[in-house]
């Protein structure tokens, strides 16, 4: 993460802000999406990421993540813009 200004807001899930930032197709699934809503108690090792199976694989040194082929009709339906 980088500098940031004193008088902005905090961000909160930094690890989502930076893969959301870097690859903005993918979505955010399984566990990680569950842990963001607050839908478990669990607490995710690695940010994992749906792509399009035809797509290349999403791949970043940190912060850790797990990327998931999905085919079409499994990878858009539901998903939220956040």
């Amino acid at each position: 993460m980088g500098y940031r200004l004193a008088e902005l807001l905090p961000i909160g899930n930094t690890d989502l802000v930076t893969l959301g930032l870097r690859f903005s197709n993918d979505v955010i699934c399984l566990i990680s999406a569950l842990a963001f809503h607050g839908l478990t108690t669990q607490t995710p090792h690695e940010v994992s990421v749906a792509v399009p199976r035809n797509s290349r694989m999403s791949s970043l040194d940190f912060p850790p993540m797990g990327a998931h082929k999905f085919c079409e009709a499994a990878f858009k339906p539901g998903s939220e813009e956040h």
